[in-house]
């Protein structure tokens, strides 16, 4: 799963290789963000409200 996530990230930021995603500065921060973007479609997928706030 790690890698159909990592190469297209990749190729839209224009790094050169996907272990600089996983290791890199703003790894912690891609990761949040898959993870709330998870979260969204799941609760889109259900037909529920989301009230998230941040």
């Amino acid at each position: 799963m790690q890698i159909s996530i990592r190469q297209p990230l990749c190729y839209l930021t224009k790094w050169n290789t996907p272990e600089v995603a996983m290791d890199g500065a703003v790894s912690g921060a891609l990761y949040e963000n898959y993870v709330v973007s998870e979260i969204i479609k799941s609760y889109c997928h259900h037909a529920k409200t989301l009230y998230l706030y941040y």
